[in-house]
């Protein structure tokens, strides 16, 4: 009885539940469940994966409302590995995101796409987003300075207008103009 401690077989030895996953995704390709870019092979070595991984926790937040660090993190480590099989990722993301994640995932692989293309790994959309979110700091920048210079411009001219207003101010006597007050009188 001691050797016959486990008993059965774990479910990846069982072939009903491995061709259950296979017979599903079969299915799922059938009925175009899934995004037609999923054809195109992604090698993520070329992808920058913590850019894409920033993408991926703010897109996660904004369908469902709240930050979900388990899903993130599946998507980010499946990412990371050599191989990522859309379709599997898909279906494993089903579950959290239901009706989303099929656009989650067409977003994501147009996303992969684009960024192994690029020699910095980083998506052409985010490259432009950048771009603009730096015109658009360089502008208020240059508002902000302009709207300095104005101001220092009218406040050295109120201060030229005082020392134009120091005319009125009597003058300092010196000696000389004592020893003339002083002559007048006698």
């Amino acid at each position: 009885m001691a050797g016959n401690f486990f008993r059965g077989v774990s479910a990846e030895q069982d072939g009903r539940y491995v061709k259950a996953e296979e017979k599903l995704l079969l299915k799922l390709k059938k009925e175009k469940k899934f995004p037609i870019n999923f054809d195109t092979n992604v090698d993520f070595n070329k992808v920058n994966i913590d850019v894409l991984s920033r993408w991926v926790v703010e897109k996660i937040t904004q369908l469902l409302g709240f930050e979900d660090e388990i899903l993130s993190n599946l998507v980010i480590n499946t990412l990371s590995t050599k191989k990522v099989d859309p379709f599997k990722l898909q279906l494993d993301i089903t579950g959290f995101l239901v009706d989303d994640a099929k656009e989650f995932m067409q977003e994501l692989w147009d996303l992969a796409i684009d960024a192994q293309s690029q020699p910095t790994g980083i998506p052409t959309v985010f490259i432009q987003q950048k771009k603009e979110e730096i015109l658009k700091n360089t502008k208020s920048v240059l508002v902000i300075e302009k709207q300095s210079n104005q101001t220092k411009w009218k406040s050295d001219n109120n201060d030229n207008k005082s020392y134009d207003d120091s005319s009125k101010i009597p003058k300092r006597k010196d000696s000389r103009d004592y020893d003339n007050d002083r002559d007048r009188k006698h």
